[in-house]
């Protein structure tokens, strides 16, 4: 994969999700879900018990939503249309995969 992920440097992406949609960044799963944009670092934050893996936003009132997501070695940002809600998340083993549909990415 030649994503900018794989470059190991920081990351700034743009994507929309509708309902149902996925993204994966790295093994960092972000989606929508019953209208809420939900973030997922179980497959890169392997080996520790007893935190929380998941962050979810409140329940969006359009059926789909703008991000605008900051990916560092170890850390994720995702702000939600114009940063209206942010999810954070520190992670550890990002892969260089990207899949799903993004608009934009490139490092910063």
């Amino acid at each position: 994969n030649l994503s900018p992920l794989a470059e190991g440097k920081p990351v700034r992406g743009r994507a929309s999700l509708r309902e149902g949609q996925t993204l994966d960044l790295g093994g960092y799963r972000i989606g929508m879900r019953e209208g809420r944009v939900e973030a997922d670092r179980s497959a890169v934050f392997a080996g520790l018990q007893g935190c929380r893996f998941t962050a979810r936003s409140p329940r969006l009132p359009e059926n789909r939503c703008h991000l605008d997501i900051f990916v560092d070695p170890n850390l994720v940002e995702i702000f939600i249309n114009d940063g209206r809600y942010v999810l954070s998340h520190v992670v550890y083993g990002l892969s260089g995969r990207l899949e799903g549909s993004v608009e934009s990415i490139f490092t910063i």
